[in-house]
């Protein structure tokens, strides 16, 4: 796995070093080893859509691309509520906003000038802030956490950057007690899908699988 990953890294530093990738998918299916997005994908310039599945997102201090993105699609990745919101602020002309299932991150912030459109889909206790998002034309929010043991995974680590195995998270986390305070946190969802900006009158905002 380890030669595997240093030639893919090799492969995405020529690919985003030659200036002409416009459009990069990286769908990692070996679900219990996330990959680390190399550095040189955030240095890419050119990049317009960037859909990532079962990555980890370890910013480098200075971010030198990112900007001409219009389509972020995060599914299933890893990453830290302040990784999150800088990788969000750099997509400066990112249209369409989509994170499906993000781990280790509880708070997403929202600073995008151009997004339109924004799916959040969420499996476990989530709050997310719109802060400024002046052309949000749709944004929909899908949550759906009852079955606590199901929620959280060997990459749901808030105060570590490595990855707890399924006994260790068993131990943190009391999973009976959770599910019996699902009714609780009920009354508590309304208030973590918070928006600080004017949407347009005609802009639906559209609660789906809601399942508690």
């Amino acid at each position: 796995m380890c030669r595997f990953v240093k030639w893919f890294d090799e492969i995405l530093r020529h690919l985003c070093g030659t200036g002409g990738l416009q459009e990069l998918g990286i769908w990692n299916t070996k679900f219990n080893d996330c990959y680390v997005l190399p550095s040189s994908v955030y240095c890419c310039t050119t990049l317009t859509s960037l859909e990532l599945f079962c990555c980890r997102l370890r910013l480098p201090a200075t971010l030198t691309g990112l900007r001409a993105v219009r389509s972020l699609q995060l599914r299933n990745v890893v990453a830290s509520d302040g990784d999150l919101r800088r990788i969000i602020a750099r997509c400066s002309a990112m249209e369409h906003l989509e994170i499906d299932d993000v781990h280790k991150a509880r708070n997403i912030v929202i600073c995008a000038p151009s997004l339109e459109k924004l799916e959040i889909s969420s499996y476990r206790p989530l709050w997310v802030s719109v802060q400024k998002a002046p052309r949000l034309d749709t944004a929909e929010l899908s949550l759906c956490y009852d079955w606590a043991e199901n929620s959280w995974s060997v990459h749901d680590t808030q105060d570590s950057d490595g990855d707890h195995s399924f006994s260790e998270i068993e131990e943190m986390f009391d999973f009976e007690k959770m599910q019996r305070g699902s009714a609780r946190r009920r009354t508590r969802l309304g208030i973590w899908w918070h928006f600080s900006v004017d949407l347009r009158q005609e802009a639906p905002i559209v609660l789906v699988d809601w399942i508690l």
